[in-house]
């Protein structure tokens, strides 16, 4: 549902009389996703998209400088571009000694970066107020417990932030914000989590939502500002197309284009938030606002005359959800000679909506496919069928649209059935574009649950993670710099782990199979030009993708899966072998295989290689119990994990 937001009422006089110290120091600090004391594996300037403007702190500080702050009142500090050492960070906080200090965290992965910088902060200015905001608030008890951190903002924090820096006066600044600072007035503020001096916590829901047209496109005077005395990186924001490319455009010859003048890509949002829900996706915030596109014509002329940038990542979670505006969005791309690349949800486009956004310069268009099961797309409460997945995805291989097909294996409730069913599923949409699933780059990935997620939910409903603030700081140590990885896989199935090695090669077993028997069957329908990309996209993918060969080289011992992957997966003669013939040798292999990974003590720093709580698998009565927990047998969320989890609640209660 799209919000409505009530106008602020800020008049000139409420500007005139707000009472901002002359020297308050304000610092607002970005939290990288990546594990604190690990070298990166790319540096900010490599890999084929630029870096994600921070739109969070800059939001924030266009909303104070609207309400009466200047900016003699605050400083950024791009700790996620710079990324710094310990002393870096302790230097510049004993240099600009802030009164205020507010961390963005974008997901629950910076942890370990938290409990660092917020170490550091208090051993050199004792009396400063930190604030921590972004996904990670989902934790927010844990947080406060387990670091240095004094309160949280959760959702929307422009409105919340700005209250907070109305409470310093100059004789709280005299004696240290974090002692004195007012804490009924605290009390009022939505989205403050904190804990009063008696001990007890204080917390009033989600942060109110500025106006969506006071958002801001990226500013790149005010990202260099964060970069202190390094302007030179802010090309990373950028990146020149005709020396890097990028899979999302390769497959348009706009793109390659020697007319084509403007080579620097570069990457923003038209909306904020995402009208789904899925089971294991973490969300700051509810609702769903769609951008003033007048700012947006403004900001791509910009971005044309000054970056020389003629091609876009769209980064909204949700983009043409709200159709009218979408279409808007791409005619001020096509105004400007722009090619883009955005992801959206299968429902939202049909064959003549991709070929008009096509038209408008749109390159490619991604999906949240995640799995070809109806059994997981229902746990995940995805909300679509498989057969409108696959409708569009053929839809965008008949308009040369590059759409990629990401799969999430191990969700609760996933099977070697519907590993198997989603294995075929991406094995006939392969035929249809006429490339092998490999080709394709199809490789899955598994579930990682984070705070705040109903999957992170049942993951303690079952004893997997604990409930007290020490346990989930555990937790979140554990998963710091994680990614979706099958080495980062938390076991909340209750398969055992036999199984578990196996669903990856199951699946593409599977998909090369099913690729065969299907492609005897249907015509190709993309051209052949994109097949010829693809087998060149897939060379260049595993020549220079060093996330690609990391995954021999993060664990200790792989060589029955190096000699799985160049001799059985793929291969025509397995193709043809019945499944009972080269399935179990497969499974069984690669059990032993990771049963001598386990002796390692270097690959045990990974979760999938650590003892855990044994689970039981879901059953028909836990999804009995969660469609009783929405009282109707066909509810949406009933069928989900959701309903899972609201179900074992229920059965608590009673």
């Amino acid at each position: 549902m799209i919000l409505e937001l009530k106008k602020i009422n800020m008049t000139e006089e409420n500007l005139n009389t707000r009472k901002v110290p002359r020297n308050l120091r304000i610092n607002l600090t970005s939290i990288p996703p990546d594990q604190a004391g690990v070298p990166l594996t790319r540096k900010r300037s490599e890999g084929p998209f630029p870096r994600v403007p921070n739109t969070a702190i800059l939001s924030i500080c266009k909303h104070m400088e609207r309400n009466g702050y200047s900016k003699n009142n605050y400083d950024y500090y791009d700790f996620e571009m710079l990324y710094p050492s310990n002393e870096g960070v302790r230097e510049y906080f004993k240099k600009y000694q802030p009164h205020l200090v507010g961390l963005s965290v974008p997901i629950s992965t910076g942890y370990s970066h938290v409990k660092i910088i917020s170490k550091i902060i208090r051993e050199e200015l004792p009396n400063t107020l930190i604030v921590m905001g972004g996904y990670l608030a989902g934790s927010s008890d844990a947080v406060i417990k387990c670091s240095d951190v004094d309160m949280t903002v959760v959702g929307d924090g422009e409105i919340a932030w700005l209250k907070i820096c109305d409470l310093m006066t100059e004789e709280q600044l005299a004696v240290g914000a974090r002692n004195i600072i007012d804490e009924d007035k605290l009390k009022e503020i939505r989205g403050i989590y904190f804990y009063d001096k008696s001990g007890k916590v204080h917390h009033q829901g989600f942060g109110e939502s500025i106006l969506k047209d006071d958002i801001p496109f990226p500013d790149y005077e005010f990202y260099e500002r964060g970069l202190q005395n390094n302007p030179e990186m802010i090309k990373n924001y950028f990146r020149n197309y005709s020396v890097l490319g990028s899979e999302v455009f390769m497959f348009d010859p706009r793109a390659s284009d020697p007319n084509k003048k403007k080579k620097q890509l570069a990457s923003l949002f038209t909306s904020k938030g995402c009208v789904a829900a899925c089971t294991f996706c973490q969300r700051e915030a509810g609702g769903y606002r769609v951008f003033d596109v007048d700012k947006l014509d403004e900001h791509l002329e910009l971005l044309k005359n000054k970056y020389d940038v003629g091609f876009i990542k769209i980064l909204d979670e949700n983009w043409g959800q709200d159709r009218k505006n979408a279409v808007e969005v791409s005619k001020i791309m096509k105004k400007h000679n722009m090619l883009f690349f955005a992801v959206g949800r299968c429902t939202s486009f049909t064959y003549e909506d991709i070929k008009f956004y096509k038209e408008c310069g749109m390159t490619g268009l991604q999906f949240g496919v995640e799995s070809g099961s109806q059994r997981i797309l229902d746990m995940m409460e995805k909300r679509y069928k498989v057969q409108q997945i696959v409708d569009v995805l053929v839809n965008c291989a008949k308009l040369q649209v590059h759409s990629p097909i990401p799969i999430i294996l191990g969700m609760p409730g996933e099977t070697e059935e519907t590993v198997r069913e989603t294995g075929q599923f991406v094995g006939k949409v392969a035929a249809r574009v006429g490339c092998h699933p490999d080709v394709l780059g199809v490789s899955p990935l598994y579930v990682l649950p984070l705070p705040g997620t109903p999957l992170y939910e049942y993951g303690k409903q079952v004893g997997v993670f604990g409930k007290k603030a020490k346990e989930v700081d555990e937790f979140l140590d554990a998963v710091s710099g994680s990614n979706i990885y099958k080495r980062y896989y938390f076991n909340l199935n209750g398969a055992p782990q036999s199984e578990v090695i196996f669903w990856e090669w199951l699946l593409r077993l599977e998909a090369s199979r099913a690729f065969r028997e299907e492609s005897k069957k249907v015509d190709a329908v993309a051209p052949e030009t994109t097949r010829k990309i693809f087998i060149k996209m897939h060379d260049e993918e595993v020549k220079n993708n060093p996330h690609y060969s990391l995954k021999y080289k993060h664990v200790k011992f792989q060589p029955i899966t190096k000699f799985i992957e160049k001799f059985i997966v793929g291969n025509k003669v397995i193709d043809k072998l019945p499944r009972w013939t080269i399935y179990p040798l497969v499974k069984w292999f690669g059990y032993l295989e990771y049963l001598v990974q386990c002796s390692y003590s270097s690959n045990r720093i990974h979760p999938i290689y650590q003892k855990r709580v044994k689970v039981e698998r879901l059953s028909l009565d836990d999804l009995k119990n969660g469609m009783a927990a929405y009282t109707s047998s066909r509810s949406v969320r009933g069928k989900s994990l959701r309903g899972v989890v609201e179900g074992k609640k229920h059965m608590a209660f009673l």
